[in-house]
């Protein structure tokens, strides 16, 4: 009887996976994953085999696994390696999930930048206390901000409040490109406009080189407005050995 009740959990499954979220793809492969590995008889490795083929063919789920995935499954199902030790398959993993979110910013192209733009939004849009939750997607944010400077900061004009919790890696990456220029130009404004000025501060902190005269600015607002989020990010910009920053300049 539980074999039974499992294979049609798992064929209803199987019937949900083309019509779901993303999100929810992910929980049924973790939960089809773990069925497996505590699976008795054929039928019950036949019905999670025939729905892992049907996860496997959505394109669009291996792009948001790689980049994404909280719980997504990259072992391999039918092979298990015991002479693999856990700490060397977590390496293993991460190491591919790095390289193709890699390729995946590299492929970015103004002529597929609007598929990536919906796609890049749509996972901006997921809620999570913690962006250590999103260590490939905000590699592969950096990664397009530095080598696809112009589209990136296409995107952030057209989609900046969108993209609030993700705008850093971007601006991070578009500032080391070949064409800071561009973010100079638009971080100037930002100040102008007194916006985005922790996540500006953010930025530098991360940076090799921070611009210390818009830093000056952002320091200015900070006091002006008492803003200790603010004064709490110049500090931490200054206090970093790579800034090198003239103390009696900055106050």
């Amino acid at each position: 009887m539980i074999s039974s009740d499992t294979v049609k959990v798992l064929e209803f499954f199987k019937d949900l996976i083309p019509n779901e979220e993303l999100m929810v793809i992910q929980k049924i492969e973790h939960k089809a994953y773990w069925i497996y590995y505590h699976r008795s008889g054929d039928a019950i490795e036949k019905a999670v085999m025939d729905l892992k083929k049907a996860i496997d063919a959505i394109p669009e789920y291996q792009i948001f696994k790689v980049l994404v995935g909280f719980e997504g499954v990259f072992e391999d199902w039918k092979h298990k390696a015991d002479s693999i030790t856990d700490e060397d398959k977590i390496q293993g993993i991460g190491d591919m999930r790095t390289n193709k979110a890699l390729a995946y910013a590299d492929s970015i192209t103004l002529e597929n930048f609007t598929e990536w733009r919906d796609r890049i939004l749509k996972y901006s849009r997921i809620e999570s206390s913690d962006m250590a939750t999103f260590p490939y997607f905000i590699r592969f944010l950096e990664r397009f901000g530095e080598m696809s400077p112009s589209l990136a900061l296409r995107l952030i004009k057209e989609s900046s409040e969108t993209l609030r919790g993700f705008m850093v890696p971007i601006l991070k990456g578009g500032w080391g490109s070949q064409d800071t220029q561009l973010y100079h130009a638009l971080i100037s404004d930002w100040v102008r406009e007194r916006k985005y000025l922790f996540l500006i501060g953010r930025v530098f902190e991360l940076s090799n080189n921070p611009d210390l005269e818009v830093l000056e600015k952002i320091l200015a607002i900070g006091i002006e407005t008492q803003d200790r989020n603010i004064l709490a990010q110049v500090i931490s910009v200054a206090i970093e050995p790579k800034t090198r920053v003239d103390q009696d300049k900055m106050g």
